[in-house]
Order: structure tokens, then sequence, then C-alpha cells
């Protein structure tokens, strides 16, 4: 590596948004880790957590206020009602339409994995501290109100 290069790695490590996902990927390796007992990811638990929240609600609802595409939650509520912590029921006032809630079984795990959660945010206060964790959390919830292009350019697609 010669001088240049050095130069240009050092300048990437010390760019706002590439440290921002060097974090994200730590916080979420450790969130990861956290559920593994479980046989639970991350998203399941938002899932579950938010049917929890909205009971009744509809895989459309539940994608936009995940901020992702329904089609990509497909798979986890499948796997969740595999195991029999979701169930899908019909709309009563309209039959086209599938609504989510916890079962019993659903909602004691979840439980559990609250309290494995809190030990995660435990672990982030601990790092943090409370008042930069608080204005953290108040400037992220910012950036996620940017408003970014709905299409990436060629070069940031995932192939």
């Amino acid at each position: 590596m010669d001088d240049a290069e050095r130069a240009t790695a050092r300048n990437v490590t010390h760019q706002f948004g590439f440290m921002l996902r060097v974090a994200q990927s730590a916080v979420w390796q450790n969130l990861i880790a956290t559920f593994e007992p479980f046989s639970i990811k991350p998203q399941q638990y938002a899932l579950m957590s938010l049917i929890d929240l909205y009971p009744g609600s509809t895989l459309d609802s539940l994608a936009q206020e995940l901020r992702i595409r329904a089609p990509n939650l497909v798979g986890f509520v499948e796997d969740l009602a595999s195991r029999g912590l979701v169930v899908r029921r019909k709309r009563p006032n309209d039959r086209r339409v599938n609504v989510l809630n916890l079962t019993a079984p659903g909602q004691a795990l979840l439980a559990e994995l609250k309290i494995a959660d809190d030990g995660h945010e435990r672990t982030l206060f601990e790092t943090l501290g409370p008042a930069r964790l608080d204005a953290l959390m108040d400037d992220l919830r910012k950036l996620a109100t940017l408003d970014l292009p709905s299409e990436l350019p060629p070069s940031a697609r995932r192939e």
C-alpha cells in the first residue's frame, strides 16, 4: 500500500457514514448474539414487538412501520407462524386481508426476548452513558427522516 492509498484508507475511517455503518454492524452483531439462544433474528423480534403493540395489523402496515418492503417480511412471518408464535387470520370485515396476532407462546417468548433486549440496551447505555445515548438516539431519528432517493445508483446496489 503506497502513501496515497494509506491516506485514503485513513480518511475513510474518519467519514461519518463509514463509522455509522461500522457502529451499526457492531450493535447488530451484539443483538444477533442476544437473540441467538432463542433462535430469533432481530427482525423477528421487531416484528413480534409491533404485532404485540398493534394486534390485528396487516403485513403491509407492519412493513411500513419497519420501513421495509412487505415481501421481505413474508419469510419472517412464515417462520414465526410455523413455530406457533404468530397466527394469521382473515380480517372479519374483509376476508381478502390477513391480520397478524401473537399466540400465547408468542407472547411468552416476547416477554423473554424483552428481558434479553434490556440487557443489550444496557450494554449500549453503559458504553455511552445516558446523556450521550439519548443525544445519539435523537440524532439517529433526525437522520432516519432524511429525504433520500428512492432508487439507489447502480454503484450502490447489491447484486
